[in-house]
């Protein structure tokens, strides 16, 4: 978008804008730079597949400018300008008016043309290993890259995750519902790489875990992460410190660590007061490493959080240039506490969005806002990276939601512990405290991100894709448009990995993150703009609803499907719940041995009954979905008479397939001769005579296992793993009856048995 409000050659002065973009899912900053005297170019990055809307608003009028520089960003507003000249403007009040809104724009996704090109845009992505995935941001901690530090202010959006993904945010907190941001789970991912947002017991054994201290030195936003990671370690919401208090918030605090560090807040406002703060910390370090010897010293680890530069701008009125050059003595202290061992961290500036009322004695009113903040956050944050300190973005962030804080502050200003519309020196009115509050806790996360970072465990599955074909109209609803709203639809069926894929076209791959309990996934894209008056899409298999998706993307988890014909309707509907149009489409599934579930599962309703069972070895272990632990399943000290168990299940069941896991971690007690049999009475039991060998299909037994005689299995020493599979019957019980073990008293540990059914 190019900008061309206001601008007057004669007078060297333009407007300075502010612009964003909100989708369903997706909500990003624009990115401002000048591309001639007369004109601003606004940059969105927007993720496809999503319609947005557009808001731009100015930020600052009759700004001064300057022909000679107006190719380079931002460079021809001078210094001398001192956010003096010309009119400010509150960028939230501003957001509130109609005027703001500019349009909408859908942006396609790239392989989504055409509804014809579905099969083949995907075989692109489906040569990749995974279908989708982020590079973590950070791979080792911040004291494994102390020399090589790539992270800097990086762009991103806010992204709606759902709830779900909210562990640290308390549900019952009674100021939830006030805030929609916290309420729809929205998370900040930066533009470059992936990261997560931790729990609490997360944050707070990270912040522990050191064995160090951690020292927050500068301004009131570095008091509000330092009071959000005090309520982390605390576990306390509303911690009861100086700092979160606004009678008190230029003071110091203390918090005590685990192993002898703590968590300290010193209040800076000048750079020498930071120096030496600085300098405190590593008189600190020297003297642990002295009374520990240097082996101990060199096993804490230490942390420096540096928050400074809006004073300089808003109060002390440094230029940029000079405060370039003040810093220099904090990179050379930054140097040394780096060669102790103690990472250090930049918090770069939040935007500030309304005007600075002088305060303080001597203090002028200063009109600032984010455009200038961003050029001196840009600026320290080149020069702390490529000096080797870590940059924690603290602005993009706040950015993109100027609404969410007062205009100065993200935490103890905007008063997030009390329940009140008007809060911070700013007073503006309906502000959400925790939409303040999720940006600190935001900016606390990315620097958790790296001091602690967890490689995330992703399952790795295998799955086959299979493409529905879409059945011709049956109704006289517009067809043509139906076919034109929905695109690339695609059924995943989860898969065992141990046979070809089955099906027509279906194709094979890995897939991480695959929803929990789910063995199928259908996702589809449709056109949001396409027709007149949709609001919503329903997704019906063999016409019972499987849920309803707003957003252009959609994905939908299917707990339970069976093998054969069924049919995918896709309804779309207007704001008022009647039907606009419809497309069905028709999908033959092959078998997949992960349509059946466990039903010996106790969760799943399964009980044990045993003959006999072994102090501490409990028969209700082989049930419990544990399938690890030496000390974790059924024994019988050795009386083979005895060795008798029987699993019944909740309901009869279809089984084929049962699973037996003995003596895991040991070098015996595993299972060597086992009869299996099930029963198809209501009440079953031990003693009963209704019980049938279990058909086991030997064509698809282990080369270690052998099948002796109906129902009874030979399996070689030391073998932990006994899997069988059958055509389905259906039981409601089945039995064990252990004849020897590999143990020299014909003991075993049976540590779990998982029979699947349908």
């Amino acid at each position: 978008l190019v900008s061309r409000k206001n601008c007057s050659r004669a007078g060297g002065r333009t407007d300075w804008i502010y612009a964003r973009a909100t989708g369903q899912s997706h909500l990003v900053p624009a990115r401002v730079r000048r591309r001639s005297t007369c004109e601003l170019l606004v940059r969105l990055d927007l993720p496809a597949g999503e319609l947005y809307g557009i808001q731009l608003v100015s930020a600052w009028d009759d700004l001064p400018t300057s022909q000679a520089d107006a190719g380079e960003e931002e460079k021809d507003i001078t210094e001398e300008v001192l956010g003096y000249m010309g009119s400010q403007r509150d960028i939230v009040t501003e957001l509130q008016r109609a005027e703001s809104f500019l349009g909408q724009i859908f942006v396609p996704s790239s392989s989504s043309s055409s509804s014809s090109s579905s099969s083949s845009s995907f075989s692109s992505s489906s040569s990749s290993p995974y279908l989708s995935q982020r590079k973590p941001c950070y791979e080792q901690n911040v004291w494994q890259t102390q020399n090589d530090v790539e992270h800097g202010l990086l762009e991103g959006s806010w992204v709606k995750k759902g709830a779900d993904d909210f562990a640290w945010q308390e549900a019952e907190h009674p100021m939830v519902d006030e805030c929609p941001l916290v309420q729809g789970g929205w998370a900040w991912e930066e533009g470059a790489c992936g990261s997560r947002m931790l729990s609490e017991r997360e944050c707070s054994r990270c912040l522990r875990g050191g064995g160090g201290s951690i020292l927050f030195a500068g301004d009131s936003n570095c008091r509000d992460i330092f009071v959000e990671a005090a309520s982390c370690v605390l576990g306390d919401w509303d911690p009861e410190l100086p700092v979160a208090r606004e009678q008190t918030k230029h003071s110091n605090s203390s918090v005590r660590l685990e192993g002898g560090g703590s968590l300290d807040f010193v209040w800076c406002t000048k750079i020498y007061e930071i120096y030496f703060a600085m300098l405190a910390m590593l008189e600190k370090v020297e003297k642990s490493r002295a009374e520990g010897g240097a082996g101990a010293g060199a096993s804490q680890q230490h942390l420096v959080v540096l928050g400074f530069s809006i004073w300089d701008m808003v109060v002390h009125l440094t230029p940029l240039a000079q405060l370039l050059l003040d810093i220099d003595p904090l990179i050379r202290v930054a140097h040394l506490l780096q060669s102790k061992g103690v990472a250090v961290m930049w918090l770069s500036p939040i935007p500030r969005t309304l005007r600075k009322k002088g305060m303080l004695q001597g203090e002028r009113d200063v009109q600032l806002s984010d455009w200038r903040t961003r050029r001196w956050a840009r600026k320290v944050a080149e020069k702390m990276k490529r000096n080797g300190v870590f940059v924690v973005d603290s602005f993009h962030a706040a950015a993109a939601l100027p609404e969410a804080f007062d205009g100065n502050h993200v935490g103890i200003a905007c008063a997030w512990g009390e329940r009140r519309e008007n809060f911070g020196d700013a007073g503006r009115a309906g502000v959400c405290k925790l939409n303040g509050r999720l940006i600190a806790r935001t900016i606390l996360n990315s620097m958790l991100n790296a001091i602690c970072p967890i490689k995330e465990e992703h399952t790795v599955k295998s799955a086959q894709i299979l493409m529905p074909e879409l059945l011709p109209s049956s109704s006289s609803s517009s067809s043509s448009s139906s076919v034109s709203l929905s695109r690339e639809i695609m059924l995943f069926l989860l898969h065992s990995g141990k046979e070809e894929a089955g099906g027509k076209g279906a194709q094979l791959v890995m897939r991480r993150d695959w929803p929990q309990g789910a063995v199928g996934e259908i996702r589809f894209s449709w056109c949001l703009y396409c027709a007149e008056n949709v609001h919503h899409v329903v997704v019906l298999l063999d016409d019972v609803s499987q849920g309803a998706c707003f957003d252009s993307f959609c994905v939908l988890p299917l707990p339970k499907l069976l093998p054969g014909k069924h049919s995918i309707t896709l309804a779309y509907f207007d704001a008022h719940e009647m039907l606009v149009s419809s497309s069905s489409h028709s999908v033959d599934v092959p078998w997949s041995d992960e349509m059946t579930s466990n039903v010996a599962l106790a969760a799943h309703g399964g009980r044990v009954v045993a003959a006999f069972s072994q102090s501490m070895f409990d028969a209700s272990m082989t049930i419990d979905g544990v399938t690890e632990g030496e000390d974790n399943g059924w024994a019988y000290y050795g009386r083979i008479e005895q060795a008798q168990l029987m699993i019944v299940f909740s309901a009869p069941s279809k089984i084929n397939r049962i699973l037996i896991l003995s003596g895991v971690g040991r070098s015996d007690h595993h299972l060597t001769q086992v009869f299996l049999s099930y029963s198809k009475e209501n009440e079953p039991q031990l003693s009963s005579t209704s019980w049938e060998p279990l058909p086991v299909n030997s064509s698809r037994l282990a080369e270690d296992v052998q099948l002796v005689a109906p129902g009874r299995l030979s399996i070689l020493p030391g073998v932990s793993e006994l899997l069988l599979y059958s055509d389905f019957i259906e039981a409601t019980a089945v039995k064990l009856d252990v004849m020897a073990s590999d143990a020299a008293n014909n003991n075993a540990v049976l540590t779990e048995i998982a029979v699947y059914a349908l």
